[in-house]
């Protein structure tokens, strides 16, 4: 009795699964207005990118180092903590 009740509930969990399935929509297309900006030097971080606000790290032996410019534009800048080298390019994201 036990068997068929397992088998039953089983059957019906299945189904309900199956039922509340639904296709993922493709992701919309996302326009991008972030900047990269390339810098002469990547053996020191310019002034001009202000006050260093945090860092952050989403890759093993990377960190991202973000700083505020003074007109309020966040800087990021990749460095490789194992190699000790600084990414050519920086993002420049602008607040409104």
């Amino acid at each position: 009795m036990n068997k068929n009740l397992l088998i039953l509930l089983f059957g019906v969990f299945l189904t309900l699964g199956l039922l509340s399935c639904q296709k993922i929509e493709d992701p919309t297309s996302v326009e991008n207005n972030l900047q990269f900006e390339t810098i002469g030097r990547t053996d020191s971080i310019p002034m001009k990118f202000g006050k260093f606000v945090g860092v952050s790290s989403d890759m093993p032996h990377v960190a991202t180092l973000w700083f505020e410019d003074p007109d309020g534009t966040i800087v990021a800048i990749r460095l490789n903590a194992t190699s000790g080298a600084m990414a050519p390019t920086v993002l420049r994201i602008p607040r409104k």
